[in-house]
């Protein structure tokens, strides 16, 4: 939820502090929530992969 939920902060309020320890799943995103989105950056690229190393597989 945008906003968040049960008192956990929703995407687009949740503080630069937390990100890293948030998961954030994009789905169908609204303008703001794309400007957010380009604002926080890549996650990926701030904080690492935290799957490194972590076996991967495919269910069928």
């Amino acid at each position: 939820m945008a906003h968040g939920y049960n008192g956990i902060p929703g995407y687009l309020d949740i503080p630069e502090s937390a990100i890293g320890s948030t998961e954030v799943f994009r789905a169908d995103l609204l303008e703001k929530g794309e400007h957010r989105l380009a604002e926080l950056g890549s996650l990926y690229e701030k904080y690492g992969d935290p799957w490194v190393g972590t076996p991967r597989r495919s269910h069928h």
